[in-house]
């Protein structure tokens, strides 16, 4: 499957069982009815390519892996993948970033819990929609 994902596009090319396995949306636009379906191309233009890159990854390893895409802190790039996981209906990847969230928070550095800014769930709250599980771990 050919996956172009964000603006300016990023293209990536994916097992379609592999995929189709793990997200319900995936296997819906694998189906003929779907112009996806039938040009084996989706586009997910609203999607960070970054957090394309963590699922790709999280598919073929069960690990969720954070590069270093750019000068944001690793919760902000939880936060999208966990946005992704959500829009592609992918609950056990939503469930190992939620685990990788929370072992972020639990980090301790000098005996010192971290607590997300105010900035952060803002964003967090932004790219959620209500009752999700990743603001329930928040609260």
């Amino acid at each position: 499957v050919v996956v172009k994902v964000g603006k300016p596009v990023t293209t990536f090319f994916v097992n379609k069982d592999l995929i189709c396995k793990a997200s319900p949306f995936f296997s819906a636009a694998r189906k003929e009815e779907w112009c996806e379906g039938r040009t084996r191309k989706v586009e997910l233009e609203d999607q960070k390519p970054d957090s394309f890159n963590v699922y790709m990854n999280w598919l073929y390893s069960h690990k969720v892996v954070l590069g270093r895409f750019n000068d944001q802190t690793p919760e902000y790039d939880l936060i999208d993948a966990y946005a992704l996981g959500d829009m592609l209906l992918d609950v056990d990847f939503k469930d190992a970033v939620l685990d990788a969230m929370a072992a972020n928070w639990l980090t301790t550095q000098n005996d010192l819990f971290y607590i997300p800014s105010a900035h952060q769930r803002a964003y967090l709250y932004g790219q959620t929609p209500a009752g999700s599980k990743l603001r329930q771990l928040l609260v």
